[in-house]
């Protein structure tokens, strides 16, 4: 009974073999963060149910990362705003890295999650250029004044089970406009994870990072077609938002240049709202375990779990053949000489049927002798 109960654990060892390979798999290549319930939050990163947000402090610049896989992350960096003329050209220009920016976390907890304000101050400088240039200007003179700018940023529990959508808004206050015919724009530039490359979303509203090798989608930075405006009497307006990205020669950055048209300039503020998306499955689940199957990492985790499945395999087959074994059932038959009843012992591998009654054991002749592995699982069946 002892090998019949090893055989039946079989199965089931093979399965557990091939979860932990699959599990370690996913752990060398993941470095799990440990998860923060919030209560003492860091100065710069948050956590809120499977995604971690980190600031670097020195502008609005975070990395939005999914906490059981750090290689499904994206790093956005909000490189300021500008005003621009009718001809595209670059009349003023907020660069959010400035030296002048004295940038402010906050957070306040609601209902489901957080909400994370990152508010500054931000000096306009009087610029020349063209606004969808690949490279705008680093050196800054002349100011004009300065805007208050505020990203908040909304972390909560509610996205599905395929991945992780972090929203946060843009807010400008109180632009020094240079003309009220003019319009405001933002950049937005977009840093790839290694393994990975940006690209343009299929529908113009996004930027993807791709994974190299399979091109799984691995984060989404994401931007809607309008924008409100409020304009100092109260009254509001929605804005039609158009993009240029430019990306780098080898993929690993882009630039997005978003662009608030189809209104009048001079409002008083401006409100928009990006969101960066994590894709769940790019290395695991439907569709991203193949994608993971083929990485060095996850053909080695299969190629080790088949080889031990082999192993387990082999040796159930080797107990199988050196202890065979026989279920008995119903009801023994009696000695064909004395019609006693007939009793059973365990002979070298084979079980043996025995008379109580006689003095040979066992029987020989027309009687029943040695019961093999073979021998049917009923012993009444067997003809005396």
């Amino acid at each position: 009974m002892k090998t019949n109960r090893w055989q039946r654990m079989i199965p089931l060892l093979c399965l557990t073999v091939l979860t932990l390979s699959f599990a370690s798999g996913h752990a060398l290549g993941a470095a799990p963060r440990p998860l923060d319930d919030n209560s003492h939050p860091s100065p710069f990163a948050w956590t809120q149910g499977q995604i971690e947000v980190q600031f670097n402090g020195e502008s609005p610049s975070f990395h939005v990362i999914a906490l059981n896989d750090s290689r499904i992350g994206l790093s956005v960096d909000v490189q300021g705003v500008a005003e621009v003329n009718h001809s595209g050209g670059l009349v003023a220009y907020a660069p959010f890295s400035s030296e002048g920016t004295q940038w402010n976390l906050s957070w306040t907890n609601v209902s489901g999650g957080l909400l994370v304000n990152l508010t500054g101050s931000v000096p306009v400088y009087a610029m020349q250029g063209t606004w969808n240039a690949s490279e705008l200007p680093e050196e800054f003179n002349n100011p004009l004044g300065n805007a208050a700018v505020v990203l908040t940023f909304h972390l909560h529990n509610s996205s599905g089970a395929s991945g992780w959508t972090v929203k946060f808004d843009l807010s400008v206050q109180g632009w020094p406009w240079t003309s009220p015919s003019d319009q405001l724009g933002a950049s937005i530039s977009v840093e790839a994870e290694s393994e990975s490359h940006v690209s343009n979303g299929a529908s113009g509203d996004n930027v993807t990072e791709g994974e190299n090798s399979t091109g799984v989608p691995v984060a989404t930075l994401s931007w809607g077609n309008s924008a409100n405006v409020t304009y100092p009497s109260g009254a509001t307006q929605v804005a039609n938002v158009s993009a240029t990205t430019h990306f780098t020669d080898d993929g690993t950055s882009s630039s997005v240049h978003l662009l608030f048209g189809g209104v009048a300039g001079g409002y008083s503020s401006l409100f928009y709202d990006p969101s960066v998306w994590l894709n769940a499955l790019a290395f695991h689940g439907q569709g991203g375990l193949l994608a993971w199957a083929l990485t060095p990492l996850g053909l080695g985790a299969i190629l080790v779990g088949v080889a031990v499945v082999l192993v387990l395999t082999l040796t159930a087959l080797k107990l199988r053949r050196q202890k065979p074994a026989m279920e008995l059932s119903g009801t023994l038959p009696h000695c064909a000489r004395c019609g006693g009843a007939l009793t059973v012992s365990m002979g070298s591998g084979v079980r043996i049927l025995k008379c109580a009654s006689c003095e040979e054991h066992p029987h020989s002749g027309s009687s029943i002798a040695h019961i093999h592995a073979v021998a049917p699982p009923h012993l009444s069946d067997v003809s005396s």
